[in-house]
C-alpha cells in the first residue's frame, strides 16, 4: 500500500474537522477567506491537474494556516497522519481535548509526592496545600499590554467598505455600519492608538497577498498623512485615488515619484498621481489583516 501524500493527509484531516463542526464547503470558505473551489480541491486532491513537469501542486501554507485557524488547531496538525506522534515523540493533543495530567509530559513540574486528590497530599514547596483564589475575575489592568485576564472584548464598527487590493476600483464605498466585530481589549490597547478611530473594512483583490487576502477583513485606523516625509515604505496605507480606495505600500522612485507598491509580484507598482487633477489622499493605515501590521510588513516582501 502506497504511503499517503500530504495532499491526501490534508484532505482526510480537513474532511474530519468539517464533519465534526457541521461545515459545508461554502461555510468554510466564508470563515477562512479561501475560495470554495480551492477548498474542493483540498478535499479531492485527485482532481488536481499536474504541471508540465508532472508535479502535483501542493497546498499553500498560508491557506493551510487559515484553515487551521478556523478549527483552533496548529497548521502542522492538518498535515500529520491521524494518531501520529509529534516531532517531540509525544502524542498530539488537540486544542480542546482532554488528557491525563498525571501521565502527560510536564516541563514545569509542581506536583507533590502524592496524588493531589489524596488527603495526605504533600506539596513540594511547603507543608500546607496551596490556597487558590475563588475570585472569578481579577480585572483588566490598564496599560499592561496583554492582560492576565484576557476575557474582555470590545466592539469595532464593521463598515460596508472594500479597499481595492487589485484592479483599481471598489465594490462599494458607502460608509455604512453593517455590524460590529469583537476584538480583545488587550490587543486593541497594545496598539497604543485611539480605539475610536478604528474600523473593520474588507479587501477586494489579491495584489497584497500573502499579507492581505482577497475579501479578507482588515483593521483600518483613520490617520491622514499630508507630509510625504512621514511616509514609511513598510506601512500598508489606505489611499483615496479620486474616490477609488486602494490599499498599498508606498515607495519613492529614483526620480522622487511616489509609487503604490503591491506585495504580489504579479501586480507592478504605479505612480500615485492622477492625470485628471483629482486628489490623491492617504486616509489611514492597516493595523491588522489578520497579520499584525502595526510595525509594517516584512522588508523581504517589498
Amino acid at each position: 500500500m502506497s504511503k499517503p501524500t500530504l495532499n491526501d493527509i490534508l484532505a482526510t484531516n480537513l474532511a474530519s474537522l468539517m464533519e465534526k463542526a457541521g461545515h459545508t464547503q461554502a461555510s468554510l470558505a466564508k470563515l477562512s477567506g479561501i475560495g470554495q473551489t480551492t477548498i474542493s480541491l483540498y478535499l479531492n486532491p485527485s482532481r488536481r491537474q499536474p504541471s508540465k513537469s508532472g508535479k502535483v501542486p501542493s497546498a499553500k501554507f498560508g491557506e493551510v494556516e487559515a484553515l487551521a485557524a478556523v478549527y483552533g488547531v496548529d497548521p502542522w496538525d492538518l498535515l500529520r497522519p491521524a494518531g501520529e506522534a509529534s516531532s517531540t515523540g509525544r502524542p498530539v493533543v488537540k486544542r480542546g481535548s482532554l488528557t491525563d495530567m498525571h501521565s502527560a509530559s510536564d516541563e514545569f513540574p509542581m506536583r507533590g509526592s502524592s496524588d493531589a486528590t489524596s488527603d495526605s497530599y504533600q506539596p513540594g514547596f511547603g507543608g500546607n496545600p496551596p490556597r487558590l483564589s475563588r475570585v472569578p475575575n481579577i480585572g483588566h489592568v490598564a496599560r499592561a499590554g496583554y492582560s492576565a485576564n484576557d476575557q474582555e472584548f470590545m466592539p469595532i464598527p464593521e463598515l460596508d467598505v472594500r479597499l481595492a487590493a487589485g484592479h483599481l476600483g471598489i465594490e462599494n464605498y458607502e460608509e455604512t455600519e453593517i455590524g460590529e466585530i469583537l476584538f480583545r481589549r488587550s490587543f486593541l490597547e497594545s496598539l497604543k492608538l485611539p480605539i475610536e478611530r478604528m474600523k473593520v473594512v474588507y479587501a477586494d483583490g489579491d495584489s497584497m497577498e500573502p499579507i492581505i487576502r482577497n475579501k479578507g477583513p482588515m483593521l483600518f485606523f483613520e490617520d491622514p498623512v499630508t507630509d510625504v516625509r512621514k511616509i514609511d515604505p513598510r506601512t500598508v496605507y489606505a489611499i483615496n485615488l479620486g474616490g477609488k480606495m486602494v490599499v498599498k505600500c508606498i515607495q519613492r522612485d529614483h526620480d522622487g515619484t511616489l509609487l503604490a507598491k503591491s506585495l504580489n509580484p504579479a501586480h507592478p507598482p504605479f505612480p500615485l498621481k492622477l492625470d485628471n487633477g483629482q486628489d490623491v489622499r492617504i486616509v489611514g493605515r492597516i493595523l491588522w489583516s489578520p497579520y499584525d501590521l502595526r510595525n509594517g510588513v516584512d522588508e523581504r516582501l517589498l
